[in-house]
């Protein structure tokens, strides 16, 4: 299911992790019947941001990175799934919001998008499962 900097020909060393973040996460709603469209590329991420009046018309095609709540614009514009954005400020903040993703996962099941700067790490709970896990209308970036 996970999506890799370098793949599909694209070199996105250095700026591409958020955008291969919320592609796994597509990805995921992909596999479990949500969205029954392919995976947007690179450039129709960025479009959908210009689209939305996010981002100008010189960012497609860009190596501009994103963020999550530039994630959260797409999944909502593109999928019509909401998002949320949990901000962290400081070490304390971190294991009170462990307890929260913990419960995110036991819950709702979808991959989470954690960034910092100029990195992003899509995290995914994975356990064997005998139907398809409902989706309650949420998914944490």
């Amino acid at each position: 299911m996970g999506i890799f900097v370098l793949q599909d020909g694209i070199d996105d060393s250095g700026w591409g992790c958020a955008y291969r973040s919320f592609q796994t996460i597509w990805s995921w709603f992909v596999l479990q019947g949500y969205i029954d469209k392919p995976v947007p590329t690179h450039r129709e991420i960025q479009q959908n941001l210009h689209d939305c009046g996010d981002k100008d018309a010189k960012f497609v095609g860009s190596r501009q990175w994103i963020g999550s709540i530039e994630l959260g614009y797409c999944l909502a514009n593109m999928a019509g799934i909401d998002s949320r954005i949990i901000t962290t400020n400081s070490g304390k903040e971190v294991a009170e919001n462990a307890r929260q993703l913990t419960l995110h996962f036991k819950i709702y099941g979808t991959p989470v998008m954690i960034g910092e700067l100029c990195l992003h790490l899509c995290f995914v709970f994975l356990k064997k499962k005998e139907r398809r896990m409902e989706y309650h209308g949420i998914c944490y970036l």
